[in-house]
């Protein structure tokens, strides 16, 4: 027999059913200038760039000092999303030598809508040209920013 009793228990249960199937929500907006660890753009000899790269936008970079600053934005927003920056050791010769450098972007297969902006740091001391030390320029460019970037040391 059901009893008030019985339909009280029932509905506490299927209200805890219901409010236990939440899921996370994610909103179109995230925290913007978000400072990334600073890494060094690693010299592969004979590098010729990625298989693939998920999709980013640079919309400044400049140079301070040894440091390659870059601001960035991405489609994501769940999932931690990895920046490498890569060269070869072939300068193009010019004066002053040229230098490509290549940031590889994984989004980690995140699928979230977000826009995402980023600032991105890399440590470009490795890419010196060869033999010189100091008082050297080396003009890098970089993929996705259209121009050249000046390397003073």
């Amino acid at each position: 027999m059901i009893t008030i009793k019985n339909i009280g228990i029932m509905v506490l249960i299927a209200g805890l059913a219901i409010s236990c199937n939440c899921k996370k929500k994610v909103t179109d907006t995230v925290d913007t200038e978000k400072v990334a660890m600073t890494n060094k753009v690693i010299v592969k000899p004979g590098y010729t760039g990625p298989k693939s790269n998920d999709a980013f936008t640079v919309d400044n970079a400049l140079i301070k000092g040894d440091k390659l600053v870059m601001y960035v934005t991405y489609g994501g927003g769940c999932k931690n999303h990895e920046f490498k920056a890569f060269a070869s050791d072939v300068y193009m010769k010019s004066m002053p030598p040229k230098l490509g450098i290549t940031i590889e972007h994984n989004a980690n297969q995140d699928m979230c809508k977000a826009l995402v902006s980023d600032t991105l740091t890399f440590d470009i001391s490795t890419v010196k040209y060869p033999g010189k030390d100091k008082d050297y320029t080396v003009v890098l460019n970089v993929n996705n920013w259209k121009g050249d970037l000046f390397y003073k040391y």
